[in-house]
């Protein structure tokens, strides 16, 4: 069995052998579209991306093995941010999603990447990497989503610790995992940028994935999260043991995917044109009001109060002959 450093060592010197392939004086050919539209560059950087990629499969960037500092600086070297911005926002949905998979391996290489600086990048290309309906695709994206969501919930719960001991420490508003759910993915890009009333199919697919996978991560411990086949329930985000301050801030979150902002999209969402959105609407609302018994967690008042309103709603979209507004009832 070949000895990791050797490993890494061949790694950095393939990443370097790539990324130098390219001489300034064979730009102009390389930046030429092929028949399929993409370029020798474009090749590139998708080389780079698998590179990176099988890298951290090898557990050669996480650290249990070692450090590799030749192998973190070819990457870092061959893939600066504005590369990897590029591959996220690339029009190419092959290369995108190579990106994304390799994305939290990326990073890590970078010596002076600020958290604001990650958030800003994720914030930037998520909403344009959004466009596409292969499953594939989409579930490479979101397992990266989460992959980064646990990352910043370990470095929160290292800054809290710092900061002072116990659970009193934490102010939810502080952090950066909070922050980063509850504005961007919550009610930035699930509620105004993707699950809004007359949205594209791929978007309607994408947010309704995407908040399941939140709700899965933030509530593992649960039947319904272990059942989800959205993605699979492997990997350290879901084996990791939680702190208590972390369980404080996810409690947070809990109620943030139980707003009122949420679940009236969900609830718009009921209305929709395409029949596996109103299907996968239905089940998360089901899965809503678990959660709020499970956790103690009260529901929207507007939802809470109106039951019997609500309900004749229902009984007269069901009488509906159009399928759409009967299977919304």
């Amino acid at each position: 069995e070949d000895r990791p450093e050797a490993v890494a060592l061949s790694f950095a010197s393939l990443i370097e052998h790539v990324h130098n392939k390219v001489t300034p004086k064979q730009a102009i050919l390389a930046s030429t579209p092929s028949s399929e539209h993409e370029t020798f560059m474009d090749r590139v950087l998708w080389t780079l991306f698998e590179l990176a990629r099988f890298a951290a499969a090898g557990r050669l960037l996480d650290g249990k093995g070692g450090r590799f500092p030749l192998l973190e600086h070819a990457i870092a070297a061959a893939i600066p941010m504005q590369r990897l911005r590029d591959g996220l926002v690339h029009f190419s949905p092959l290369i995108r999603m190579v990106a994304f998979q390799a994305m939290n391996a990326v990073v890590t290489t970078y010596p002076n990447i600020t958290g604001d600086e990650e958030w800003k990048l994720w914030r930037e290309c998520l909403p344009y990497g959004i466009k596409t309906d292969a499953r594939e695709y989409r579930a490479s994206v979101l397992y990266s989503l989460l992959s980064f969501l646990d990352r910043t919930a370990v470095q929160d719960k290292s800054n809290f610790a710092d900061s002072a001991n116990g659970s009193e420490s934490v102010n939810v508003q502080q952090s950066a995992l909070f922050q980063f759910v509850d504005d961007f993915l919550l009610k930035d890009l699930f509620v105004r940028k993707t699950a809004y009333p007359g949205s594209v199919l791929v978007k309607e697919t994408f947010a309704l994935s995407m908040l399941e996978c939140v709700i899965v991560f933030f509530c593992r411990e649960l039947g319904f999260a272990m059942e989800s086949k959205i993605l699979p329930k492997t990997g350290r985000m879901f084996d990791r043991r939680r702190s208590e301050q972390e369980e404080i801030i996810i409690a947070a979150i809990r109620r943030a995917i139980l707003s009122h902002e949420v679940v009236a999209s969900l609830f718009s969402l009921l209305h929709s044109s395409w029949d596996s959105s109103r299907s996968s609407a239905y089940q998360i609302l089901s899965i809503q009001i678990l959660m709020a018994r499970t956790y103690d967690i009260p529901l929207p008042a507007r939802f809470a109060r109106s039951t019997s309103e609500s309900e004749g709603r229902a009984f007269f979209l069901v009488s509906s002959p159009r399928q759409r507004e009967a299977d919304t009832g």
